[in-house]
């Protein structure tokens, strides 16, 4: 039979468990609780085929900065957190432009080509959301087109 237990609020960050019948006394950190039940809750969102949410991030992987590069220029932007596609289907996309010319709307990874003539262009990358609001601070690098 098991022994019946009341539990006591001793000191901050722990949990004092007495049993009745032997007078013995457990501690058990609070922080041991917390991670039993956030391992739990990561568990149940496995199961139930969820994944934990990431924060949305992007990153201009290529050309770097300072970088000297021909034309076409090959643009490679990493993103993470979202999933990119058209906003009519609620997706997120980039905006991407050169040197405050037009915005180019990218809806898909992989690299975008522009045709530059030589020398040294800005590139400004938007990470939009499907209301073409931006989800993060822009990002720019700047880079060179040799003849």
């Amino acid at each position: 039979m098991a022994q019946a237990r009341r539990v006591i609020a001793p000191a901050p960050g722990s949990v004092r468990f007495e049993t009745f019948a032997e007078e013995q006394t457990m501690h058990h950190p609070i922080s041991s609780v917390r991670a039993c039940w956030c391992g739990l809750a990561a568990a149940m969102m496995a199961a139930a085929g969820g994944a934990l949410a990431q924060a949305p991030a992007f990153a201009i992987a290529s050309p770097k900065a300072g970088a000297t590069v021909t034309s076409p220029v090959s643009v490679v932007v990493t993103v993470a957190g979202v999933k990119l596609g058209k906003s009519t289907d609620g997706l997120s996309h980039l905006h991407l432009s050169v040197d405050g010319g037009p915005t180019k709307p990218v809806y898909k990874e992989g690299p975008v080509r522009f045709t530059l003539p030589p020398g040294k262009h800005t590139l400004h990358v938007e990470l939009a959301g499907p209301t073409h609001q931006p989800l993060l601070p822009a990002q720019s690098v700047t880079f060179t087109v040799k003849k």
